[in-house]
């Protein structure tokens, strides 16, 4: 594993754009059968949101 790291740490510091650096990215977890569990979106809290609606209240 550690060659394949190498290599794709080699490939990236050639690649042109981050374009190309998310396509490998995406060829390596297709080989390696990996996913990336993404929680679902929330809301969060915005404190300066909520100064300047109150400010106008």
């Amino acid at each position: 594993m550690n060659g394949k790291i190498e290599q794709t740490q080699q490939k990236f510091s050639e690649q042109s754009s981050l374009a190309d650096a998310f396509a490998q990215l995406r060829q390596l977890c297709a080989e390696e059968n990996y996913t990336i569990e993404v929680p679902p979106r929330t809301d969060r809290s915005n404190p300066f949101v909520d100064d300047v609606r109150n400010s106008y209240l």
